[in-house]
């Protein structure tokens, strides 16, 4: 078994189509979701999986329940086994500020090395 994965948000998305029940019939999902913390980036509500827009009451009701149900839990509160029991929004906030405390260190490690050669320089030159 292969399984896909990725060690940072944006490197690997992936599709998905599922369907709601809902009193006027079935509404397909479609969603782009982000591999590394499986937050939904992107999402469309349709009647059928070839429609593109469809506007009318029943479907601009189900689709603001849909958008609620995306951004104000499934992102941001539901918490997920792959993410470590967290939600995605806190699994890629905990990912950007590892790699922000990584980069810091990185510079101060940079520039505490670069210091401590020019002073090796200065004390050269000054031997010498």
């Amino acid at each position: 078994k292969t399984e896909v994965q990725s060690k940072r948000p944006d490197a690997v998305w992936f599709t998905d189509i599922t369907y709601i029940w809902t009193s006027e019939g079935f509404m397909f999902l479609s969603t782009i979701m982000d591999l590394f913390s499986h937050k939904i980036i992107a999402w469309e509500l349709s009647r059928t999986m070839e429609e593109k827009f469809v506007i009318d009451q029943g479907y601009d009701y189900c689709r603001s329940l849909v958008f609620e149900y995306i951004e104000t839990f499934y992102n941001t509160k539901r918490i997920h086994s792959h993410c470590g029991f967290i939600s995605p929004n806190e699994y890629e906030a905990q990912f950007q500020n590892k790699n922000s405390a990584m980069q810091y260190k990185e510079t101060v490690k940079s520039q505490f090395l670069l210091g401590y050669l020019l002073t090796e320089e200065q004390f050269l030159y000054q031997v010498f």
